[in-house]
């Protein structure tokens, strides 16, 4: 695995010029940090060190690797990657991407992701974030913006884990019309989504 490891080390990182269509926003380059978990062959080694899903009822068929990359958004290429049992979360192991990561960089990423220590963490590296909030997390509005997007505080759980962070949320919903261009009137509003980046001025980062 060493071999494999170092080889990823050497060619991973960004790709795409700055000025092809999709690699950057605002000036800034586009990345998406997500996870998922695939399963690996069914040996007694990979069973003990990677474990598997399981219900009340049973185990799942094969043991299960997790896993998070770091990819540039405008052409796919990672620029990170980290592995571990089914049993790590994404937050913990989205640490492991934290050396991609730098000044001039937009990290966006899933409401799995969004907590006080990882979003400091990944600001400290110089990157700034855009990530989706789930529905319970709790966004008070502390100013309310010109385009009507609001201020709002990331709490630490503990005092050791270093001040909230100031952040700006973009809430927005989806409307699509009917596939027979809307003759019928027909139109689908989707859920509030919840956006929070550290980029607070809306002129600038619209």
């Amino acid at each position: 695995a060493d071999p494999l490891h170092m080889l990823f080390e050497l060619v991973a990182g960004p790709v795409g010029a700055l000025d092809a269509a999709g690699v950057c926003c605002c000036e800034l380059r586009v990345v998406s940090m997500d996870g998922s978990s695939t399963d690996v062959p069914d040996t007694k080694d990979n069973d003990e060190y990677f474990g598997r899903p399981s219900n009340a009822t049973r185990a799942g068929a094969f043991p299960q690797v997790r896993w998070v990359v770091a990819a540039e958004s405008g052409t796919g290429a990672l620029i990170g990657a980290a592995i571990g049992p089914y049993t790590v979360g994404e937050q913990t192991l989205a640490r492991d991407l934290l050396g991609a990561f730098g000044p001039g960089m937009l990290v966006l990423a899933d409401r799995n992701f969004l907590s006080h220590t990882l979003a400091r963490d990944v600001l400290a590296t110089g990157a700034h974030i855009l990530w989706r909030a789930s529905a319970s997390f709790r966004l008070t509005p502390i100013a309310v913006l010109g385009d009507g997007t609001y201020l709002a505080q990331l709490h630490p759980r503990r005092n050791a884990d270093g001040p909230p962070i100031t952040v700006r949320v973009i809430e927005y919903t989806v409307h699509t019309s009917s596939p027979n261009g809307g003759s019928d009137g027909a139109e689908d509003t989707s859920e509030v989504f919840a956006l929070v980046t550290d980029l607070l001025d809306p002129e600038a980062h619209p």
